[in-house]
């Protein structure tokens, strides 16, 4: 049986769909680069192997695995806890020097002044600011003390004290950032032994 040779038309529509890649794959064409130049889009069968190659070399996770949360500290990092815990346990010593004695309140709330004025030097150390503790702390002590036997005006002078002491203990260790040191110092007493020391007054 004779057939016509292929028309102009064919022979083109031919040409621009290229030649086959192997045998069992007649009917799919090479994808044709764009005249702009962009690269042809993969081929409906290259994106279902390769979907398949990667489901196959990375196995999907089970749900139980998904559902349970990583090990490790929460997000405050620590124990919360063990935090509530002391936060009662503090509470409860605060409460008790209360209905027992007075002077038995005053000693926890010295400690707790000068645990204060030790973490918050430690804290203003990150920022290059060395505040003098011996001197610091002693006048935190003695603020809390002279507000319970002297009143406003005792804690006013041990304030005034303090600073001074702050201010000596600086300069003895020499000149170099010693106004930054010792504006942290007064930062250190006024914060947090000069406030409790309104504590101390409404406890005598």
């Amino acid at each position: 049986m004779n057939t016509s040779p292929p028309s102009r038309r064919e022979r083109r529509e031919a040409d621009a769909a290229g030649p086959t890649r192997g045998p069992g794959r007649a009917g799919r064409r090479r994808p044709v680069e764009k005249p702009d130049g962009t690269p042809p889009a993969p081929a409906p069968d290259q994106v279902a192997g390769a979907s398949q190659d990667t489901g196959a070399s990375q196995p999907p996770a089970s749900r139980a695995a998904r559902k349970q949360p990583a090990a490790g500290p929460g997000r405050a990092g620590r124990n919360l806890p063990a935090a509530i815990g002391v936060g009662v346990g503090l509470g409860a010593v605060i409460v008790a020097s209360l209905f027992i004695r007075k002077e038995a309140f005053l000693a926890v709330a010295v400690l707790a002044v000068c645990t204060g004025v030790w973490e918050l030097s430690h804290g203003l150390s990150a920022g290059r600011i060395r505040v003098p503790l011996l001197p610091s702390v002693v006048g935190a002590a003695t603020m809390v003390v002279a507000a319970y036997k002297g009143g406003g005006q005792a804690l006013t002078v041990a304030f005034g004290l303090t600073c001074v002491a702050v201010l000596l203990w600086r300069v003895a260790d020499g000149l170099d950032d010693a106004m930054r040191d010792i504006a942290g110092g007064i930062f250190v007493a006024a914060y947090v032994p000069l406030l409790a020391g309104f504590a101390s007054l409404m406890l005598a």
